[in-house]
């Protein structure tokens, strides 16, 4: 991050809560940084000569900076967004790990989960659902935690259990099978007495839950092709979501791959836009 000036071209993605930036020097080395908002991209310019182009996905706001032209695509931000973030989640992989089949689906689970059909005719934007980083931040402020200290509350804390009614609950004779397994309702047995780890716990279980359950909806309508892309801050940051799920998707047979700094998948994306 110290050759600041010789930043040319950039992808930004800018979060309702998060702001991104990735780009790649001249030699091809990969770069990314989150930043405080959109204007702290002014540092980044400082000193240079000539003006330069950033590509924008996102739907936060823009500040006017000298010397940055900011580009975002026409049309349906919200559209262009999640096409964005399954191009760049793509790109990662082809970067950092290997390619990903033609065919695959991209889960983006940042404030909200949104999804993204991949094939050979194109990125088809699937429905999402509202449960994401915002839902997680809400519950963790409820319980007196920023979504920072949650992060760091599990190394304090001893391991949660979620406190959801389970069908096996109900149901005995699925005791230990798949659709015992699945939950009938969240948090149906948290009281006031509930241990904070277990609300905590409970609260990604529910996020897991919700994106595995969205899987299943796909794949019995045809929609889910064996191989998942997994990107966003959520699973960035949250290891338990993200056992959580691989433990989910491994029960539907599906192939779940996760890039490095996926929570880069947005910025990366808008990089590549005209490329």
């Amino acid at each position: 991050m110290s050759k600041r000036n010789q930043l040319a071209e950039a992808g930004l993605d800018v979060g309702q809560t998060r702001t991104k930036l990735y780009w790649e020097s001249e030699e091809g080395l990969v770069n990314w940084s989150e930043l405080k908002n959109a204007a702290a991209l002014a540092n980044y310019r400082r000193g240079a000569a000539d003006p330069y182009r950033v590509n924008v996905t996102g739907l936060g706001p823009l500040p006017e900076i000298e010397g940055i032209r900011f580009i975002r695509p026409e049309g349906d931000l919200l559209t262009s967004e999640i096409v964005t973030q399954a191009r760049g989640a793509a790109y990662l992989m082809r970067r950092q790990v290997r390619p990903p089949p033609e065919d695959h689906l991209v889960v983006s689970v940042g404030t909200g989960t949104s999804y993204a059909l991949v094939s050979r005719s194109g990125v088809t934007p699937l429905l999402g659902n509202a449960l994401g980083g915002g839902f997680l931040a809400g519950q963790f402020s409820l319980m007196g935690l920023t979504v920072r200290q949650y992060i760091s509350a599990f190394s304090e804390y001893e391991e949660g259990t979620p406190l959801d009614t389970l069908l096996s609950d109900l149901l005995p004779e699925l005791s230990g099978t798949p659709a015992g397994r699945l939950v009938a309702a969240h948090f149906a047995k948290a009281n006031r007495r509930s241990r904070l780890e277990d609300l905590l716990e409970t609260a990604v279980h529910c996020v897991a839950t919700a994106v595995a359950r969205d899987l299943l909806l796909f794949r019995q309508y045809g929609n889910c092709p064996p191989t998942v892309i997994l990107v966003g801050g959520v699973p960035a940051s949250m290891p338990k979501f993200l056992r959580y799920l691989r433990g989910y998707t491994d029960e539907l047979g599906l192939t779940l791959l996760v890039p490095n700094v996926c929570e880069f998948a947005g910025a990366a994306g808008a990089f590549i836009r005209d490329k």
